[in-house]
């Protein structure tokens, strides 16, 4: 229950864009209770702290914790939490200006969407795809997911 409370702390801190703060209660919960239990609790809880880092621009600890929950997430075959982690991993490389390799995840995630029928996760990747592409000037792309989306 501690460890939950820091993880909902945390998310409190980052939804009111307080991620130092949000940093420390997610380090909390992971050393109280989660980096021992090594669950699909603990790969979101890696996933949050990858957007935290990203929101303070450090984009190469976003991209240690985006890789550590889509190991763990692998691992656990969580193909919700693979989808969500790509689609986090696509925005890290596009900010890096990697665009195909930005592009790939996000496809990657759209397929795994797909396959889950989650319609609502599916649309918001066909979303992330289209402004992928319109982030690279492919405006006939991007206008096409963005109708799919």
């Amino acid at each position: 229950i501690i460890a939950d409370a820091y993880v909902n702390m945390g998310i409190a801190a980052s939804y009111f864009a307080k991620q130092k703060e949000a940093i420390q209660f997610f380090e909390q919960a992971l050393s109280f209770l989660y980096e021992k239990k090594q669950s699909v609790e603990t790969a979101a809880l890696y996933n949050y702290m990858g957007n935290a880092q990203m929101e303070l621009g450090k984009l190469d600890a976003q991209m240690q914790w985006q890789t550590k929950s889509l190991v763990l997430y692998e691992k656990l075959n969580d193909k919700k939490g693979i989808a969500q982690t790509m689609d986090n991993v696509a925005g890290l490389y596009l900010e890096l200006g990697k665009n195909d390799v930005s592009i790939n995840y996000a496809k990657q995630s759209i397929s795994i969407r797909e396959k889950l029928g989650n319609y609502e996760e599916l649309a918001t990747g066909y979303n992330n795809l289209s402004q992928i592409y319109l982030c690279s000037d492919s405006m006939v792309l991007e206008t096409e997911f963005g109708k799919q989306g």
